[in-house]
């Protein structure tokens, strides 16, 4: 996808661990506008399945989410795109945090190279209690999809 970014916009723990991810700079503006024509090109003539999209791009990084406790987290659902976000992919992770886990830590992988993260206190401000926990992530890049 050239330079795509995957940005990080979102965690949130309610009764998962939700992950969003947004595909951002110009390489997504230049896949997005190839989307739409492709789009427009197939409402002319709906014969067969529609364009991806251009989130599915996302699904080349690995998501690893893991605790202090070393509690082991799965996928349990993902989506990806939509009108409104075209480039935005959520991933939802069970078990929601034991009582125990006081951080998490969240590791992307794509083209052999590592991002992480790491949440310090799963009992910050911005949490109601440990089961409504919404992280005030400042967007940054998890890496370029190349």
């Amino acid at each position: 996808m050239g330079d795509v970014e995957a940005w990080l916009v979102g965690l949130e723990i309610a009764n998962h661990v939700t992950l969003r991810l947004e595909g951002r700079g110009p390489g997504a503006d230049r896949a997005l506008r190839t989307y739409r024509q492709a789009h427009e090109t197939w409402l002319a003539n709906p014969q067969t399945d529609p364009p991806d999209w251009p989130a599915i791009h996302l699904l080349e990084i690995r998501q690893t989410v893991t605790d202090n406790i070393g509690t082991h987290y799965t996928l349990a659902s993902a989506t990806g795109g939509g009108e409104r976000h075209p480039w935005r992919y959520v991933s939802n992770y069970l078990p929601v945090p034991p009582e125990q886990a006081s951080s998490l830590r969240l590791s992307f992988e794509a083209h052999g190279q590592i991002w992480t993260w790491k949440f310090r206190s799963l009992d910050a401000p911005q949490c109601l209690d440990r089961l409504h926990c919404h992280a005030a992530i400042r967007a940054r890049p998890a890496r370029y999809l190349g």
